[in-house]
């Protein structure tokens, strides 16, 4: 049980860069930091590097960013223990997408500070960054549908629309790819009623019948 002010995340598997803590640790003199995150690089098993990791710079109150996508890596974060506890800790019913849950119910009263520096080197294995996407993205249904009913108002309608329609792309291109495609084609759908000018969509719907095509 952490007991200092501060509480960071490392997986056996992955490694802090030695100036993690010290290049997030003087942002919480600013009391509105809530989270501190930033880069991170993908390794191999055998620790060589792949690529790096960087995720969209937002900083400040981000609830409907986060909503799009889940963007916080969770070894990079550091946060107060404080607001931890203030929010009610990490839901431990939930089987995945524990740090999404947390992020969500944070970023409503609290700034999120964004770090371009890599703070983490991320080890993947073979097939691993396709291990349980379904599961993954059925979880985030869940947990958007739980957030917005416990704090409706946190975000705009077109705010919500956008998410919505961005989750929904996710899921029917998942389902498409894997030759369910009256599924994906209802998820699609579902993205196109929510947003019918979506970028993403009318890009993606654009590449998948260029792929029937050929």
């Amino acid at each position: 049980e952490a007991t200092g002010e501060f509480v960071g995340f490392c997986d056996a598997d992955d490694l802090w860069r030695p100036a993690k803590l010290a290049l997030q640790l003087p942002h919480f003199e600013d009391e509105d930091v809530g989270v501190v995150y930033g880069n991170f690089q993908f390794i191999d098993g055998a620790g060589r590097p792949i690529e790096t990791y960087r995720p969209p710079t937002y900083s400040g109150r981000i609830t409907a960013e986060l909503l799009v996508d889940n963007f916080v890596h969770f070894p990079t974060a550091l946060v107060r223990r404080s607001i931890i506890e203030e929010e009610g800790g990490f839901d431990e019913s939930l089987s995945m997408g524990i740090d999404f849950d947390l992020w969500l119910r944070i970023s409503v009263d609290h700034d999120f500070l964004f770090l371009p520096d890599i703070l983490v080197d991320y080890r993947i294995w073979e097939g691993q960054m396709s291990h349980r996407t379904g599961e993954r993205l059925d979880n985030a249904f869940k947990l958007m549908h739980r957030f917005l009913a416990d704090h409706p108002g946190c975000v705009t309608g077109v705010q919500k629309r956008r998410a919505w329609a961005h989750t929904y792309v996710s899921r029917g291109l998942w389902k498409t790819r894997r030759g369910e495609r009256t599924a994906g084609a209802a998820d699609l759908a579902r993205a196109f009623a929510q947003r019918p000018w979506d970028r993403r969509l009318w890009t993606s719907l654009a590449k998948l019948l260029l792929r029937r095509q050929v």
